[in-house]
């Protein structure tokens, strides 16, 4: 895959997303960062250092904690 546009992919552990990684060494448009999203600082951290970077897809696939039964439409907990 080559990609022409940056791809910067935010991860909790980047040394355990194998294939992510495999991805950042053929492409070097991909970058991968580490990120926590319930730390406010780490989030403060990476947007302050893509400040001057246009977005223009953003996806957030993080987790809510609480198994897949507690995740169902109408009983999502959102104070997890």
């Amino acid at each position: 895959m080559f990609l022409t546009s940056p791809v910067h992919a935010a991860v909790e552990a980047p040394a355990a997303a194998v294939e992510l990684n495999a991805l950042a060494v053929a492409n070097p448009q991909v970058t991968v960062e580490k990120l926590e999203v319930t730390d406010n600082a780490a989030i403060d951290a990476l947007a302050a250092k893509y400040s001057n970077t246009p977005i223009d897809i953003l996806m957030n696939n993080a987790g809510i904690s609480g198994g897949m039964q507690s995740q169902s439409f109408g009983k999502l907990d959102y104070d997890v």
